[in-house]
């Protein structure tokens, strides 16, 4: 994959024809009140563009208005609350870019991005968004990569180790976008990798600064979310295909992990994202 970007870090040239841009999700249409939600985990990287009206993410920290004439990018596993006052409209793109299995490139960088963008541009998207042909759909992954590239030239340095790491724990992540499951286990994994489970559980905390067993449980509730979201998939289809032991178990570790039932977690979506 060439992303212009790339040609001025070596270290992410390095890496620029393994990455993949998947588009999970997207949509256009107007939102309102039903938008809003209290803090959440967000489960994938999302872009969205505003035609009318405004919107907020809230953190922890600072406030992020969203208004028209603006792209904003919220990184997977970002921690924030959506607010909406009033009605707006936008065209949005849940999507990963991924480095290996499970690890998207933003993943963990914790803050939005943006950068200006004006209503004409989103018009050319929108129309390549319609139009849905796999010419178009073509066209409108290689503008949104060229969007990507200004905004990952805005951070290079945190996702310069992001990707750094995701080398280092490549057959982990392997491992995990094959089987995450709530019965995955570490010990599962370093025996797929015929590697001591001390060492291999020490190093992936020291660098990745969580546990693997931790890490494993944010990929389970990640593909859960991606399901409520995008899916009208039952929530017991859901929790087996998961390994969960039964619908109820699973709802009680989504909403300990969210704050939110599964079914108060899809009702977040049906305004769009």
């Amino acid at each position: 994959m060439n992303i212009g970007v790339f040609e001025h870090s070596p270290a992410f040239e390095k890496i620029a024809a393994q990455l993949r841009l998947r588009i999970l999700q997207s949509g256009f249409g107007s939102m309102d009140s039903r938008w809003t939600t209290p803090e959440v985990t967000i489960p994938a990287s999302s872009l969205i563009f505003l035609t009318a009206g405004e919107a907020c993410y809230q953190f922890a920290q600072h406030n992020v208005q969203l208004r028209p004439g603006r792209a904003y990018l919220m990184p997977k596993h970002a921690r924030v609350a959506k607010v909406c006052t009033a009605e707006f409209t936008a065209l949005y793109f849940n999507f990963c870019l991924e480095i290996y299995p499970t690890r998207d490139l933003f993943d963990g960088l914790g803050h939005c991005l943006e950068m200006s963008f004006p209503p004409v541009e989103v018009d050319d998207l929108l129309v390549l968004f319609r139009r849905g042909t796999l010419s178009a759909t073509a066209r409108l992954e290689a503008r949104l990569l060229t969007l990507l590239a200004g905004l990952i030239d805005g951070c290079a340095v945190d996702l310069m180790v992001n990707a750094a790491h995701g080398e280092k724990f490549r057959g982990v992540f392997n491992v995990i976008g094959a089987r995450a499951g709530f019965s995955l286990t570490p010990q599962l994994v370093a025996r797929e990798l015929s590697v001591a489970e001390r060492s291999l559980t020490a190093a992936f905390r020291r660098y990745m600064g969580v546990t693997l067993r931790e890490y494993i449980l944010r990929e389970v509730i990640s593909r859960a979310m991606e399901r409520l979201a995008a899916t009208s998939d039952k929530v017991r289809d859901i929790a087996t295909d998961l390994a969960f032991a039964d619908e109820y178990y699973f709802s009680r570790f989504f909403k300990k992990r969210t704050g939110l039932s599964p079914l108060e977690y899809r009702r977040s979506f049906s305004g769009g994202r």
